[in-house]
């Protein structure tokens, strides 16, 4: 996914709806620590930080704990979040309007419904964030290795998926920084050379 499509996607919730905020905040979690749907809607409100402003995934995919720092921005949206739903004294943090843990399989058809709502034409699915923010960390300059440890991929070669990214960030940097562009500038600013005649 784009950035555009990100923000649209975001734009097109009715964020004054408790499903709909609660997805946003889902959706913004996932974004934020890579995390599987599966792993974000397991959280528990014990498994966030507020201090040090990180979440922990007890329940994953290779079950092993793993806890990923979050901006200030996700901790500010799970608060709310808790706020809006402590009525039910549930100790997980995305519920369905019953109290009850929030599953992935409702998560995905209420996804399915926002997304055709938007008018985004492409098949978008929770997994698809994880990749998108995969790529974008790698756009902006982040490690491979650091990556492979935030996606919790025990092997290096199921990150190195991803290396075509990294390549491609490195021919635009390479493009905007190769020290030939200083040589160029520098050269613009000599004078015509002047014809010598022998």
């Amino acid at each position: 996914m784009t950035v555009n499509e990100i923000n649209k996607l975001f734009r097109s919730m009715d964020k004054s709806i408790y499903t709909e905020f609660r997805d946003y905040v889902a959706l913004h979690v996932m974004l934020d620590s890579f995390g599987r749907v599966d792993e974000v809607l397991s959280v528990k409100k014990s498994d966030i930080d507020f201090e040090h402003k990180s979440i922990t995934f007890q329940r994953t995919k290779n079950r092993r704990v793993r806890t990923i720092p979050l901006t200030r921005q996700s901790i500010k949206l799970i608060e709310e979040l808790i706020n809006e739903t402590e009525d039910f004294e549930s100790e997980y943090l995305f519920l369905s309007v019953f109290g009850t843990r929030l599953t992935p399989g409702t998560f995905r058809k209420h996804l399915r419904e926002i997304v055709d709502r938007s008018g985004i034409d492409k098949r978008i699915h929770p997994h698809l964030f994880r990749h998108t923010a995969s790529k974008m960390f790698l756009e902006q300059n982040g490690s491979l290795r650091v990556l492979q440890s935030i996606l919790d991929h025990a092997d290096s070669s199921t990150t190195a998926r991803y290396a075509h990214v990294l390549d491609d960030t490195i021919k635009v940097q390479h493009g905007q920084f190769t020290p030939i562009n200083l040589l160029k500038k520098k050269a613009k600013t000599r004078t015509k050379r002047s014809n010598s005649s022998k």
